[in-house]
């Protein structure tokens, strides 16, 4: 199973097929923990709190501006509902909302949070390959010791006596 990475969809855009989560066999999937552990998390935690900000803006200024009588799928989630709205989004009261809730709350570019993605992934395989090399050293050590040989010879031929 691929170890787990950090990315952002839009260096994916295209290729959808590559977001799934290949333990929970779903083709969508975001994770964050607590955004007090990594940054990330506050990443996703930023984003998803200025997108709900700027489709609340959206609506607001569309149904504002729109006739009563009128039924053009507003407040249906435009930017956050299952049916992503790319005309609402592309729309210059989108742009603005989307921009504006996005500068107040931090979320940075794509190119940024590619860069991110990248860095934590690389500190990631970098802390994988410090945890395994400690546990070789410390294997080594108790080899070194015969100490390990002993019990491992002990835990056999208790298994093989017992067998008998």
């Amino acid at each position: 199973m691929p170890l787990a990475v950090y990315f952002c969809t839009g260096d994916l855009r295209g290729r959808e097929d590559e977001w799934a989560h290949c333990g929970l066999s779903i083709p969508l999937y975001t994770h964050f923990t607590s955004p007090l552990r990594r940054y990330p998390d506050i990443v996703v935690h930023r984003t998803l709190a200025a997108v709900v900000e700027a489709e609340e803006v959206y609506v607001e200024k569309r149904h504002s501006s729109a006739a009563s009588d009128s039924d053009d799928g507003i407040g249906n989630g435009c930017f956050t509902g299952l049916c992503f709205d790319e005309e609402a989004a592309e729309s210059e009261e989108g742009r603005e909302a989307l921009l504006s809730a996005a500068v107040r709350y931090g979320v940075p570019t794509s190119k940024v949070v590619s860069e991110v993605a990248a860095h934590c992934n690389e500190r990631k395989r970098a802390s994988k390959h410090a945890e395994q090399s400690a546990e070789d050293v410390y294997l080594w050590a108790l080899l070194k010791s015969k100490e390990v040989i002993f019990f491992f010879f002990t835990y056999y031929y208790y298994y093989l006596i017992k067998d008998e």
